[in-house]
């Protein structure tokens, strides 16, 4: 609730810089997970596994004080913010958003960001134990997408601050489709595993993700708003849960399913799920990116 709280409120408030805040947003939590990947990894070549829950736990319960002596003060602009506009508007039917097509679009690129992430944590690090790696390399490995998506997600904010999230969603789709193409590598690739594909896999998946969510995630708000719905703090909520509930869906739904095909054809076939999956998808994307450019709305900016 918190999060959804935070994206609804940067989004109304800040309208066009608000990718810019999302991607900063997102960078942090990629250099958490940087952090947290290796530092987990030699917590339990250290001890064990349940070390890096007590250190965490430790962690969470210090900075409660520090939470509490930080709380802001109520901002009147804040709760101006929240409030009804004084005139009387028309009823919004944000109902009609459930068969919106570019909207449902969006929704399946913010989904499949996190199926990418969904998809790694359970497969990936037993296909690693070919390697012989120690935990911490292991940790290295899944720190190199972190570091990826911390430092694209930088770069995917200013991209949606100048308009270009659908040529952004197309080309990032169209990198997550080869990285799984090269980190089995796929099976008909006449190759063996390598690490140094695996290494740039995960560059290629960071930078796919934080393109997929940061411009698919300001895409889909802007599109409604251009087609009618009102630029308001209601809209950004509902677009905020939208995305979240869909990163939800991406990442629970995935995780069994790439477990249990992982297990049953071995993780070089299981990949190759993710590969046709985003193959449609970028063919989809470039479609959507290619017909924007011949709008007339595209047509009267560029003039």
């Amino acid at each position: 609730m918190y999060t959804v709280s935070l994206y609804s409120m940067i989004t109304s408030r800040f309208q066009d810089d608000a990718g810019l805040l999302i991607a900063s947003m997102e960078c942090l939590w990629g250099i958490g997970s940087m952090a947290g990947a290796v530092t987990g990894g030699a917590l339990i070549d250290l001890w064990a596994y349940p070390l890096p829950f007590y250190v965490m736990g430790t962690l969470v319960l210090i900075s409660f004080p520090f939470m509490y002596k930080m709380n802001p003060r109520e901002e009147r602009a804040a709760v101006q913010l929240l409030d009804e506009p004084p005139l009387q508007q028309p009823e919004v039917k944000y109902y009609r958003l459930l068969w919106d097509l570019p909207f449902l679009s969006d929704m399946v690129t913010v989904t499949l960001a996190w199926g990418i992430l969904s998809f790694n944590e359970p497969t990936l690090e037993p296909f690693l134990q070919q390697f012989k790696l120690s935990s911490t390399q292991i940790g290295a490995v899944f720190t190199v997408q972190s570091t990826c998506y911390a430092a694209s997600a930088i770069l995917a904010g200013v991209l949606s601050k100048y308009k270009y999230e659908q040529v952004a969603i197309f080309l990032t789709t169209g990198l997550g489709c080869l990285a799984y193409l090269l980190i089995g590598p796929a099976p008909f690739i006449d190759m063996e595993p390598d690490l140094a594909l695996i290494y740039l896999s995960q560059v290629l998946m960071g930078i796919t993700m934080s393109g997929q969510f940061v411009c698919g995630y300001m895409h889909s708000l802007r599109s409604i708003i251009s087609r009618g719905y009102p630029d308001n703090v209601r809209t950004s909520s509902l677009v905020s849960s939208a995305v979240f509930f869909c990163m939800i869906i991406g990442a629970v739904a995935t995780s069994p399913l790439a477990g249990y095909l992982a297990e049953t054809f071995g993780y070089r076939n299981a990949s190759l799920l993710m590969f046709v999956v985003l193959l449609l998808w970028t063919f989809v994307t470039g479609c959507q990116w290619l017909n924007s450019l011949c709008s007339p709305a595209a047509a009267a900016t560029r003039l």
